[in-house]
Order: C-alpha cells, then sequence, then structure tokens
C-alpha cells in the first residue's frame, strides 16, 4: 500500500482533537475571515525588501573588501579599487607567480599595513619548495 494512502486511513481514524483545528467542521461554520489580502501583499513587500537589502549589502562589501584566507584565519582587508575581482583569496599556497598574478590584492594589503600576510605566505611557498628539493627521491 503506498505511503500516501497509508497516511490518508490513518488520518481517518484519528480523533477530531488530533486532526488539523483549521480543517475540522467546527472552526469552517465559525465567523473566522480568511487572512486579508493587504496583509499577504504587505507581507510579501516586506520579504522581497529584505531580500534587496541583503542584497545591497552582500554587494556593498564584496565590491570594497577582500576576504583573504592565510594560515592564521579569515582577514578582511579594505580593497584599493572597487571591483567584484578576488573578494575570496586563499593565499596559503601562494608563491612569487602567484603574487604577481594578484597585483590589487598584493597592493591592497601594503596600504593596510598588512605584509606579514604576504610575508608569510612567500616564506610557507619558499618552505614547502625546500622541502621538495631536500625530499628522498621516491623508488
Amino acid at each position: 500500500m503506498p505511503f500516501m494512502v497509508r497516511a490518508a486511513l490513518a488520518n481517518l481514524n484519528r480523533p477530531a482533537a488530533q486532526t488539523n483545528p483549521l480543517r475540522t467542521e467546527q472552526y469552517l461554520q465559525t465567523d473566522h475571515p480568511p487572512p486579508a489580502r493587504a496583509y499577504v501583499m504587505r507581507r510579501r513587500w516586506l520579504t522581497f525588501l529584505l531580500g534587496v537589502a541583503v542584497g545591497a549589502l552582500l554587494i556593498y562589501a564584496a565590491l570594497n573588501y577582500h576576504i583573504v584566507r592565510a594560515r592564521d584565519g579569515l582577514h578582511i582587508i579594505p580593497k584599493v579599487d572597487a571591483t567584484l575581482a578576488g573578494v575570496y583569496v586563499d593565499i596559503r599556497p601562494f608563491g612569487p607567480a602567484d603574487w604577481a598574478s594578484h597585483p590589487d590584492l598584493a597592493l591592497a594589503l601594503l596600504e593596510a599595513n598588512r605584509r606579514d600576510l604576504m610575508e608569510a605566505a612567500a616564506g610557507d611557498a619558499l618552505r614547502e619548495g625546500i622541502d621538495r628539493l631536500l625530499a628522498p627521491p621516491e623508488r
């Protein structure tokens, strides 16, 4: 027997107190009006406007800040130019070539006095390169 049929039969056997009170004959015979159309429309507009406000805040943040993932956590760095490029950047595996391909991020880090993040990422890349060179050859 399909699930929906079993559920419908189970609802038929329940006493009226356990069923949905809005669907009982007693409720339908009372003078409860349905929700006003103006209330429903107002609620839909408020939901829409809340979505617009949240979207506007997210676009503002994406245009004005870099979210940088480093070894010691996330950092929020102000952008130099308002663009959508480089909103989230993981600098943990960055080497010199990566910094050359992200000049806007490098400039933003320098202007925010966060040179330590660049040095830590470069030091990690240098350390990994040395480890690869000094590692015993695989057989």
